[in-house]
């Protein structure tokens, strides 16, 4: 949807500013928010971060066998 609505939003940026400047500025803040949202969407896990508690010392490490 936004990638549809990209060329008339820049076209109506460039009619209301009469120049190239402001839509290119917009495009490399687009841009920038990507970038930054890709390179924390994968950035690597720190082995130091908490993690979810391990099941307690007293849980059953498989089911019991039914037979």
């Amino acid at each position: 949807m936004i990638a549809a609505l990209a060329p008339s939003m820049m076209g109506a940026v460039h009619t209301a500013t009469d120049g190239w400047t402001a839509p290119l500025v917009l495009l490399l803040v687009v841009v920038a928010v990507m970038v930054a949202a890709g390179l924390l969407a994968t950035a690597p896990h720190r082995p130091d971060a908490p993690t979810a508690p391990d099941a307690p010392d007293d849980a059953p490490d498989a089911a019991p066998d039914p037979g």
